[in-house]
């Protein structure tokens, strides 16, 4: 279980700071301290420890709900992690229109969260929505990362698009969660 939980936090530290690159790329932020291929030594943990956290979150917010499951789908994983990077990495060429985005962002994730009709996957979307833009304002109020232009605490009002839909991968990803092995019975 540790190993699985090792290799999430690993694949969500590199995946989430390659769509990164991309805002630095288009000077959408700059990433304080010391340097390792262009990014801050900090990114990788943090981004690991997010990943991690935002996998982890929604089976408790599913089990009080009364949801069950999904079902495993590697497909359905593909187009919903495709979707998410889409989320991410359009954020950068269009970061100059901060309406147009925000209202983009989060009409696919309407259409994304409506098709599915789950009232858990709404609910944790908002969730993640509000959590990881307020932990993005605390590391740009710490001057670990600064926003060329925020909108509220050092953030632009586009980035809770980019975690409703990094919720919505989450959600289609539950089976890949490592959990305790069951009790044995008695």
């Amino acid at each position: 279980m540790i190993l699985r939980w090792l290799g999430l936090f690993a694949l969500g530290a590199v995946a989430l700071s390659l769509c990164d690159r991309v805002h630095l790329a288009y000077g959408v932020l700059v990433q304080a301290g010391p340097k390792l291929l262009g990014q801050g030594l900090w990114v990788l943990p943090v981004f690991g420890a997010g990943a991690a956290g935002i996998l982890a979150g929604y089976p408790v917010i599913r089990s009080a709900f009364g949801e069950p499951p999904i079902a495993w789908s590697p497909a359905r994983v593909l187009r919903s992690g495709v979707l998410a990077a889409i989320a991410y990495v359009v954020t950068g060429p269009l970061h100059a229109s901060p309406l147009l985005l925000s209202a983009g962002l989060l009409a696919a994730w309407l259409l994304r969260v409506g098709v599915r009709r789950s009232p858990a996957a709404a609910v944790y979307s908002l969730i993640v929505g509000l959590l990881g833009p307020a932990a993005e304002a605390t590391f740009a109020a710490l001057g670990m990362h600064t926003y060329s232009a925020p909108d509220l605490l050092g953030v632009p009002m586009w980035l809770p698009g980019i975690y409703l839909h990094g919720a919505l991968f989450a959600v289609d990803s539950e089976a890949l969660i490592p959990t305790a092995a069951p009790a044995p019975s008695r």
